[in-house]
């Protein structure tokens, strides 16, 4: 995985190219250690990445959760299409929260679930549907 860093006075932008993995996500978790040091808002641009396992992915979640835990505003953007069916597959669309942009003639393959409300599940249990 190659990493592109630019860094302005407020905002960092990190583009990821290639595979995150196993054998790539403690490089990204590195630069990210750094990062959260000298800037408040950091941005990882993943429109490069074409391949996620699931080391990759705990590294965008410990990532999400260290910004939050420091006050910290981390954006994932420009997802590629190894993210978004990722992300789709485990239900984490919500867990991000970020904004997802998927061309219209793409959107079917997704379901793109924010995760099931409560009111839902007890409804459905009450209809004796769980």
């Amino acid at each position: 995985m190659e990493l592109e860093v630019k860094k302005s006075d407020d905002v960092c932008v990190i583009s990821l190219q290639g595979d995150l993995n196993i054998y790539s996500s403690p490089e990204l978790v590195d630069e990210l250690k750094g990062i959260f040091t000298s800037h408040a808002k950091i941005a990882l641009d993943l429109a490069g990445v074409s391949e996620l396992d699931t080391a990759g992915l705990q590294c965008l979640i410990a990532a999400k959760k260290e910004a939050a835990k420091t006050g910290k505003v981390l954006k994932l953007l420009n997802h590629s299409p190894a993210i978004i069916r990722f992300i789709d597959l485990l239900g984490l669309v919500g867990f991000f929260g970020d904004k997802i942009k998927i061309p219209a003639e793409d959107r079917k393959k997704y379901s793109l679930k924010y995760g099931i409300k409560k009111q839902n599940v007890l409804a459905t249990q009450k209809a004796g549907g769980l």
